[in-house]
């Protein structure tokens, strides 16, 4: 697996975030 830069790792996470909130 490619190593993730912190950036992005706070970037997935925050679309999970908002995926999981809205879900539909």
């Amino acid at each position: 697996m490619p190593t993730l830069m912190p950036d992005q790792l706070e970037e997935i996470a925050s679309q999970l975030l908002q995926g999981a909130g809205a879900p539909g």
